[in-house]
């Protein structure tokens, strides 16, 4: 056993570099760092080799040298790049060493931020996180470095070991003048203290436009860049300390569980002007859209869009800001100058400010924005600090600026009080233009919506009125909050031609009904395909898709389907037809072909996350497809009847499995089947067939021979088909 010669200490040491100025433009400087540790030499030799192959030079030096057998074999390896060519994420610069049992991925030491090295190898030395001393004894050591693109243009060329402390790299705490030893703690075995050069690289030289959708590695944006392109991988996305930078349609969208990042992280002060449409999201769920360090500004400016939000939103996992901080991470001061600016909190985290158990700085909201929308959702405040995270800095938001409630009640909308005048609107989705969500394009009484929707705008239908949808297409995907269609009471929908309706966000249905207590009736010969969200149900979560969403906090009112072909698709915890995250009223069918489609935590029609009415199947044929029960009525305690007249034509129930049910009304509600229906059950789905289903055949003309089979034209068949057959008078279904 080796023995440990001093008590383990919390240490943070730095260690400044032996300056050798060189000016040269072939000069080759460290952007890369590695730690390599091995449990067998035949593990160091196949490691080293592997490395060596990707271009990583090996510093020949065991860290654990001395230490003993049953030590690990750590090795320190290096990439470096021209002056021109290796600024896509900053020169090495210096390191820092800590000791003890925290070592944190990054540090921050005043105002300079360190990240961890990173480690590759034994299953130990990498459980360790790459301590210097794996499987050694002695103190815990952890090396971290810091990286630059700004000043001093001073960075690493070459780092080496060995046992002379003259030279060596100091560092403070109890350790001296002469350096720390990287085997402090180890009896008997070698010192080793780390050197590295440094060289002069050229600022000028380096690029100042990015393409997200080209780096291969951590980027650092430094004064003056500009950064356009989709992110394709979780790389760390920095904007260094005091720079100014243009982010151009841009798009981070990468949600990781193993990597905790910001979509972008500001190092230091920082200045962000917006051009185009940009969407940031945190790629871990405690972290935020954009980071704000303490003690830190962000402003923001520009006449750009920016759809700021805290990583994990879409499944409502997230536990940070849109912008500012993160789980347990404080905010520094935010300035908005100007721009359209929509930021989405989650996990008790305000859209701006501090996350969720972290206290935010000051935030100023300034009269030359355009909107912004600040969409706390599960939160306490839109701006301000997270809960449980203590106080916020000051808020000033401009006296010139309009200030109302959005559409969830944990939201705000910031906009001034003089904004472009538009004509009313006459229905027609092509001459919506503006992209400014505080305008409501509102259907009144005897009026047609039709035509495409090409820009962000939320489209209501007064209380009281009767409209057409006629070949209308609302599928424009957004990022505040807002169902395709929101009915403000008592509402008939005539349908004509065919008609898309999508919820603008991933956790709004596609068709809201109005409050609890009114009435959404649809109707007519067209054709409608609504749907919570976007295309796919994955981004899908809350809403139905004609129902409730995930914002309601309520109740909404009932649904009568009296004809058309509709088909209407929830996301993950909502219904085709009925509840989704709030609570549904009665859902009435009494004609029209209807495929309902619920998540895989829904029915098809229903109760959703949350209950509904009555269920009311009058007539028409129904497609009921959950991926729980087919059609349910019963959810948090709550039970309601369902009804299935004889009248009906057809409906089909499909559950998600044999663990759920066709027809669920739970301990107390009533389920009523008419006596003239046919009933056929195979394997998970349950057809009825009424008396609706009007065939020509029960009462023939002419006799019709014994066993023979017919169509519902009355044509004989030679064999049953899909669908409804019919043998000597009664209906039989094939699927």
């Amino acid at each position: 056993m080796k023995t440990i010669t001093h008590k383990p200490i919390m240490l943070l040491a730095v260690f400044f570099a032996m300056s050798m100025p060189l000016v040269s433009l072939a000069q080759e400087f460290v952007t890369d760092v590695m730690l390599v540790g091995a449990e067998t030499q035949s593990q160091r030799n196949s490691l080293l080799d592997k490395y060596r192959g990707e271009g990583w030079t090996v510093v020949d030096y065991d860290l654990n040298k001395g230490c003993g057998q049953k030590s690990d074999y750590i090795y320190l390896l290096y990439k470096t790049k021209g002056n021109i060519d290796g600024f896509s994420h900053g020169y090495v610069t210096g390191f820092y060493i800590r000791t003890g049992t925290d070592y944190p991925n990054e540090l921050d030491v005043s105002g300079v931020n360190y990240k961890l090295v990173p480690y590759a190898g034994s299953s130990h030395f990498v459980d360790m996180k790459g301590d210097l001393n794996s499987n050694a004894g002695g103190a815990y050591i952890h090396l971290y470095y810091t990286e630059a693109i700004l000043e001093p243009e001073t960075a690493v060329t070459s780092i080496y070991f060995d046992a002379n402390t003259a030279g060596g790299v100091p560092a403070d705490g109890d350790t001296g003048p002469n350096g720390y030893d990287l085997n402090r703690g180890v009896s008997g075995s070698a010192y080793i203290y780390m050197h590295f050069t440094t060289g002069s690289y050229h600022k000028a030289d380096r690029p100042t436009t990015w393409n997200l959708s080209e780096i291969t590695q951590d980027l650092t944006l430094g004064d003056g860049d500009s950064v356009t392109g989709t992110l394709k991988e979780p790389f760390r996305i920095a904007i260094a300390d005091g720079a100014t930078v243009t982010l151009l349609d841009i798009t981070i969208y990468l949600y990781n569980s193993n990597i905790q990042l910001a979509g972008i992280t500001c190092e230091g002060d920082a200045t962000i002007i917006l051009s185009g449409a940009n969407w940031v999201e945190g790629i871990h769920t405690y972290y935020p859209g954009i980071y704000v360090p303490a003690g830190k500004t962000l402003t923001i400016k520009g006449d750009g869009k920016l759809h700021a939000l805290s990583g994990g939103t879409k499944m409502h996992s997230g536990q940070a800001a849109g912008i500012g901080g993160g789980r347990k991470l404080s905010s520094g001061n935010i300035v908005i100058e100007s721009g359209t600016i929509h930021a989405v909190g989650n996990g008790y985290s305000p859209a701006i400010g501090g996350g969720y158990g972290a206290a935010g700085g000051d935030i100023t909201i300034g009269a030359g924005i355009s909107l912004v929308e600040a969409d706390g959702q599960n939160g306490l405040y839109p701006i301000g600090a997270g809960i449980g995270g203590g106080t916020c800095g000051t808020i000033n938001i401009s006296d010139n600026l309009n200030n109302e409630v959005g559409q969830d009640v944990n939201a705000i909308l910031l906009y001034p009080f003089e904004v472009p005048e538009e004509p009313e609107w006459d229905g027609n989705l092509d001459k919506v233009k503006t992209d400014y969500p505080t305008y409501y394009a509102t259907a009144k009484n005897g009026m047609t919506i039709t035509g495409t929707l090409s820009a962000a705008r939320r489209v209501f239908i007064a209380p009281g009125a009767t409209v057409k949808l006629k070949d209308a297409k609302i599928d424009y995907f957004y990022y505040f909050i807002s169902p395709g269609i929101t009915c403000e009471g008592d509402v008939t929908i005539i349908l004509e031609g065919n008609n898309l309706v999508r919820g603008v966000d991933g956790n709004s249905p596609g068709i809201q009904v109005g409050p609890e207590g009114t009435t959404l009736t649809i109707k007519g010969n067209g054709s409608l395909l609504t749907q919570s969200g976007t295309q796919s149900m994955s981004d899908s979560y809350y809403a139905s898709g004609i129902g409730a969403s995930y914002f309601n906090k309520g109740s909404v009112g009932n649904i009568v389907i009296e004809g058309g072909n509709i088909t209407a698709i929830g996301g993950e915890n909502g219904a085709g037809i009925g509840a989704g995250y709030s609570v549904c009223g009665d859902i009435t069918i009494k004609g029209g072909v209807v495929q309902a489609t619920g998540g895989s935590s829904a029915p098809g029609i229903g109760a959703g996350r949350y209950s509904c009415g009555n269920i009311n199947i009058l007539g028409g044929t129904v497609y009921a497809t959950g991926g729980k029960d087919g059609i349910c009525s019963s959810s948090t305690g709550k039970a309601s009847d369902i009804t299935i007249a004889d009248e009906i034509d057809m409906v089909v129930s499909t559950r998600g499995s044999s663990y759920y049910q066709f027809f669920n009304v739970g301990s107390s509600g009533t389920l009523s089947i008419g006596v003239g229906i046919t009933h056929q059950v195979e394997d998970n789905t349950y057809t009825l067939i009424g008396l609706g289903l009007d065939d020509g055949i029960d009462s023939p003309l002419c006799e019709t021979e014994e066993g023979a089979i017919y169509n519902l034209s009355g044509q004989r068949l030679s064999k049953m088909q899909k669908g409804i057959n019919i043998i000597d008078g009664k209906k039989i279904m094939v699927k």
